[in-house]
């Protein structure tokens, strides 16, 4: 690789995590490589011209985040989630009217399903349309616009629980469907940076899933400080099921079934520790592996790389396929037994997945492996003071 390459790999990394938020430890040189040739071809011309292109246009610079973004989403996403929001806005929010509506965010909204889902579980829940007021953002330009369109295919649909969203819609000649006029008023998308919210408060509720784990430390404390102002008393947040033992260290605790990954603010009478004195929670894929571990014997096919198994794991488990993730955590586990960052994912995935016994192992050797793992901490105590 060439210096010009080598350094356009770390300027974008810089503005990935400057601009973004994105964690640095968790985009990895062939990943930006292959964004780096992606717009070289689409531009053509030298990378030395590219880059200056990149550091005096904000629009190539738009373009480089939104190659990098994971837009990963469909209707009814993990349907526990929406099975609490109903619950919650049967016992709470069925006398709300358009003067004072039920007001949810999501951010960020991606393709905008999850969205459109969360304004069909508040119809469904019995909610006029017009009481409903849900705000989805999101840093994507281009995916802001296929929301707004409303627009679909089958992949959005991609398990059973998207038929949820069929009353709601109006099928198209090509098999795709568009989002119906009853859901079209109840939602309002715009593009925004989730590192600049607005001060906007009094949500009822607020999904932010699986965006947070993402994000370096700086940025997730920013945004998690933001999105707690912007929460009504009592009002949940949901998260990633990879990121709510995560935020218990910055003053939230879980609420609600243990699927649907609610968190609330801890009330006034308990104070959490100050933030700043929490170390932060290692919950990241490792970012240096050592050499011996994936270097292929000769004559043999190259090893899977350690570090990619628990970023496939990751991937996998916050798509909410948990099964699927435990197939390349093993075999991260096996290459990598002594890392507490995989015993604290299958601790993790395996809580969630109702094996109390096998979690709790799990968390447990993560903190023997790391005793300052705070987020592991809290989720084993979880899972103790559970009731069996």
């Amino acid at each position: 690789m060439s210096a010009t390459a080598t350094s356009a790999i770390e300027i974008v990394r810089r503005l990935l995590g400057d601009k973004a938020g994105l964690d640095p430890g968790a985009m990895s040189d062939n990943l930006l490589r292959s964004l780096v040739e992606a717009r070289l071809r689409h531009h053509g011309g030298d990378c030395a011209t590219w880059l200056e292109r990149l550091r005096a246009d904000r629009a190539e610079q738009q373009a480089v985040i939104e190659t990098a973004l994971v837009h990963e989403t469909w209707f009814f996403r993990d349907v526990a989630p929406f099975d609490h929001l109903m619950d919650l806005a049967r016992d709470r929010w069925l006398r709300r009217t358009a003067a004072n509506p039920v007001r949810i965010l999501s951010a960020p909204c991606a393709s905008g399903e999850e969205a459109w889902s969360i304004a069909a579980t508040l119809v469904q829940a019995g909610l006029a349309p017009e009481a409903i007021s849900v705000t989805a953002i999101d840093l994507s330009g281009v995916m802001v616009k296929v929301a707004q369109c409303g627009v679909y295919g089958a992949r959005s649909l991609r398990n059973h629980h998207g038929d949820l969203i069929r009353p709601y819609v109006e099928p198209l000649p090509d098999g795709g469907f568009r989002i119906g006029a009853l859901l079209r008023g109840c939602v309002s998308f715009s593009q925004v940076n989730l590192l600049h919210l607005p001060d906007e408060r009094g949500f009822d509720a607020i999904f932010c899933r699986n965006a947070l784990m993402y994000m370096h430390e700086a940025a997730r404390r920013k945004i998690v400080g933001r999105l707690k102002t912007a929460l009504a008393p009592e009002a949940p947040l949901f998260v990633g099921h990879a990121e709510a033992a995560m935020l218990m260290s910055h003053g939230l605790y879980p609420s609600g079934p243990s699927r649907a990954f609610a968190l609330r603010l801890r009330p006034a009478e308990k104070p959490c520790r100050p933030e700043a004195a929490l170390p932060p929670p290692v919950i990241r894929p490792p970012v240096a592996i050592k050499p011996a571990l994936v270097t292929p014997e000769p004559g043999k096919a190259p090893a899977e790389i350690p570090a990619d198994l628990l970023m496939r794991a990751h991937k996998l488990a916050d798509s909410g396929a948990l099964e699927e993730a435990l197939v390349p955590l093993r075999r991260f586990l096996d290459a990598v037994p002594m890392s507490p960052e995989g015993h604290a994912l299958a601790g993790m995935i395996l809580a969630a997945r109702g094996e109390r016994a096998e979690g709790i192992r799990h968390l447990r050797k993560a903190l023997y492996l790391n005793p300052r793992d705070e987020a592991s901490k809290v989720q084993l105590q979880h899972l103790l003071d559970a009731p069996r």
